[in-house]
This record gives C-alpha cells, structure tokens and sequence, in this order.
C-alpha cells in the first residue's frame, strides 16, 4: 500500500513537472522597442509589442507603433549636407502579427491599419500625407542573451502604408495598385515576461 501511494506521489510530482516545463510554450511576453526608418523618410520609431506564445516556435502579438519625424527638421542647404538626420516623417500603425522562432532567430510577419500621416523623404519631392488605410511589415532578427525571462533583440525589415495619394511623385519606392510606399527600418529592444498565464 506504501508503494502504491509513493508510486501515485511520483506520478503526480512528475505531470507537476510536466505542466511546469510546458508553461514557457504558452507564456505571455511584451516588448519595448526604438528604431530608425532608413529609407522611405527617415526618422526615429517607438513601439511596443504584446505576445502570446502559442507554441514552441509560434508568438502571435499585436504591434502599435509610431514614426516621429520632426517636420521641417531636413532643410536643404546648398553648401553644406542637412544639419540633421532627423527628417519630417510621421507615421502609425496597429499591426496583429505572427512570429516564427527559434531560440535566437525569427521571422515577423504583420497586417493591419496604419496611416503615413507625413512623409518628407527628400526636400526636392512634396510632403506626402496618406490616409488610414491597409499597413503592414516583413522582418527578421535575432534575440541576444535571457535573464529571468528578460531578452535583447534586433530586427531589420520591410514596412508599407497603403493609400498614399501623390506617392507617384516621390523617390521613395511605389506600388501602383494601390499608391502604396515601402520602407526599410531596425529596431532594437528589450522582451520581457508579462504577468499573464
């Protein structure tokens, strides 16, 4: 009898364990983000990133972000380059996006509704304004090192803002079905565990 219920105690000590070790799989996460739109109008990005690990190499998430270009603050000068790097492009988007991973390598791929509210890419070309409209992204990345949970990561991709009128006279990159503009960014942040099961 005292081995059956020591057997029983194991048993269940190890499905305890188990259901333990099967927890990070579907563990919650968010993410803090900075960047910098490289192309398409360059300017510093702000975003924050909530995540559910579904599976072992699946974390569906939903993405807000802004791209907060100073207006103005690319002016041209004949003698010299722009005193600043900080160009007038301002953006948003609100972005459900699915992320395939490794342990230190993933691919996100998000869709949703944005809008270019300025794109200033180059003095000689008019300020572009869109409208709220189909915005998404493509990027890839790396995570670096983990402390309790706690990641660093970096990632280089693709954005786009559809619903652009005029986009067709200006030098950034264009679709034409749908006057859509293309953007290349990098983000760099932090991923932490959110107190979530």
């Amino acid at each position: 009898m005292v081995r059956r219920a020591a057997a029983l105690s194991l048993l269940v000590a190890s499905a305890a364990l188990g259901a333990e070790a099967e927890t990070p799989s579907s563990a919650f996460e968010g993410a803090a983000l900075l960047g910098y739109v490289l192309l398409s109008g360059p300017a510093p990005e702000i975003s924050f990133r909530g995540g559910w690990r579904v599976h072992e190499h699946l974390t569906l998430s939903l993405r807000v972000m802004g791209e907060v270009g100073i207006p103005g603050a690319h002016e041209p000068d004949s003698s010299r380059a722009p005193a600043s790097i900080v160009e007038g492009h301002q953006a948003w988007a609100l972005l459900p996006e699915a992320r395939l991973h490794s342990e230190s390598l993933f691919v996100d791929v998000g869709g949703g509704v944005g809008q270019l509210v300025s794109g200033q890419c180059c003095f000689e070309n008019p300020v572009l304004h869109g409208h709220v409209g189909p915005a998404g992204h493509v990027s890839i990345g790396g995570a670096f090192g983990s402390f309790d949970g706690w990641r660093f990561e970096l990632a280089l991709g693709f954005r786009f803002y559809a619903f652009v009128p005029d986009s067709r006279r200006s030098e950034v990159w264009h679709v034409a079905l749908l006057d859509t503009v293309l953007g290349v960014f990098a983000t760099m942040g932090v991923v932490f565990p959110l107190p979530f099961r």
